[in-house]
């Protein structure tokens, strides 16, 4: 439980780069954080089917789930920005 607490954290914290670097990939901090917690949670479920995270509380199985999060949370909003200014056009 604490592993996907920490990845939806990192996520929704991640979700707000490249809405913040790149304007035109913004939809807004509400929608970037929840975007990136989403994405948070997929990315440290799929560690945690590959059984990288390893379950545990020692600072691996942490890094592993801060890392799946911030990379999962980025990706989603990337896509989703994506894709929101595709159906815009």
């Amino acid at each position: 439980m604490l592993h996907l607490v920490i990845g939806v954290i990192a996520g929704a914290v991640t979700g707000n780069i490249p809405g913040r670097v790149a304007a035109n990939l913004d939809i807004g901090i509400f929608g970037n954080s929840i975007t990136g917690a989403l994405g948070g949670l997929i990315g440290q479920r799929m560690i945690g089917a590959l059984a990288l995270g390893g379950g545990g509380a020692d600072l691996y199985s942490l890094a592993a789930s801060v890392i799946a999060g911030a990379f999962g949370g980025g990706v989603m909003m990337g896509l989703a920005a994506v894709v929101r200014n595709r159906i815009s056009k």
